[in-house]
């Protein structure tokens, strides 16, 4: 079973904060974000090739066969996906045998430029 766990991004001071401040479960256990000022990102289960937790919001860099692309993380469809700088999907799932090919190098927050935003 899969570690749950979240980061928080807080939008203002531009940086992440401790998730129990900022995140609860309600009565029926579904997600709650306090405010909206932050953004709660979820682990996505999976570590890149060095051990590192991967999370939506990371940039990684993908080098599998004849592809080395970077790309960031994100939740859509039942799956966590890498997609492109014009939010094309690169992959569907980011498990095996993805994970062990990419490095986690930035996230979208602090390294935008790597994804050629800004």
């Amino acid at each position: 079973m899969r570690e749950i766990k979240f980061r928080v991004w807080h939008k203002n001071v531009k940086t992440f904060v401790k998730p129990q401040q900022y995140i609860d479960f309600d009565h029926t256990g579904t997600l709650t974000q306090l405010g909206k000022y932050w953004q709660v990102e979820q682990f996505t289960g999976v570590k890149d090739k060095n051990g590192l937790d991967i999370y939506e919001g990371d940039i990684v860099r993908l080098i599998w066969v004849s592809t080395d692309c970077y790309g960031y993380i994100a939740f859509g469809d039942g799956t966590f996906s890498l997609f492109d700088e014009n939010n094309k999907r690169i992959t569907t799932n980011i498990g095996a045998p993805f994970s062990c090919s990419m490095v986690v190098v930035g996230n979208i927050h602090q390294n935008a430029d790597l994804m050629g935003w800004k």
